[in-house]
């Protein structure tokens, strides 16, 4: 095989160990893959995304800083560096690199989302409903999307639709069963996060 496509099934080694929280041979596995090419910009965005779930933001901003030089028009480096600015509390930069994201790609849905808690936390209600409402049509049940698109209506005093978005979503939850919700994080995730809304703090997913 070529470097290159080492490099890359490197970085698939890298993600598999992170899942399993071997984070040090996650790291090992990204380092080879940057050793075996280093214009692949794949490690480096691995490498940035561990070190803020680690809260490693001087790793995180030096990553940033070098996928700026390699590739500074990728999405994902403006996805990775707005979310270290969010960590750094720098949101009105962090709202910038989203919108910088979606100017390029308005279905990038994650960043939409991180762009929606921003304007949640500055009292743009209007804007993000009108902005979560269609995904909430399309069914798409993230965690977050249905947290913030629940609270802009809830803010915004329409309090009745709030609750049938999370009753809706608690109910297509439960259609499901146990060992297909427990194989998926964010079904989990979403299913305490409307029990905790609902006042029902010891309902089981």
């Amino acid at each position: 095989r070529s470097p290159e496509v080492d490099s890359k099934l490197q970085v698939i080694l890298g993600i598999a160990y992170t899942q399993q929280l071997k984070y040090r041979e996650a790291d090992q596995a990204f380092n080879k893959a940057r050793s075996l090419d280093p214009r692949n910009p794949e490690p480096l965005l691995a490498q940035g995304s561990l070190a803020l779930n680690n809260n490693d933001l001087d790793t995180a901003q030096t990553l940033v800083d070098a996928l700026r030089d390699l590739a500074p028009d990728s999405l994902d480096l403006w996805l990775l560096e707005g979310d270290l600015y969010l960590r750094q509390n720098r949101s009105d930069l962090a709202l910038d690199s989203y919108n910088k994201i979606l100017q390029q790609n308005p279905d990038y849905v994650t960043a939409t989302f991180r762009r929606a808690r921003i304007l949640l936390d500055k009292g743009q209600f209007d804007v993000v409903i009108a902005e979560l409402k269609p995904l909430w049509e399309e069914e798409l049940y993230d965690p977050e999307a249905v947290y913030l698109y629940s609270a802009a209506l809830a803010r915004s005093g329409i309090t009745a639709l709030a609750n049938k978005v999370l009753e809706d979503a608690s109910r297509k939850i439960d259609y499901l069963r146990a060992d297909l919700v427990d194989k998926h994080p964010t079904l989990t995730l979403l299913s305490a996060t409307i029990a905790y809304d609902q006042g029902n703090h010891l309902k089981r997913s």
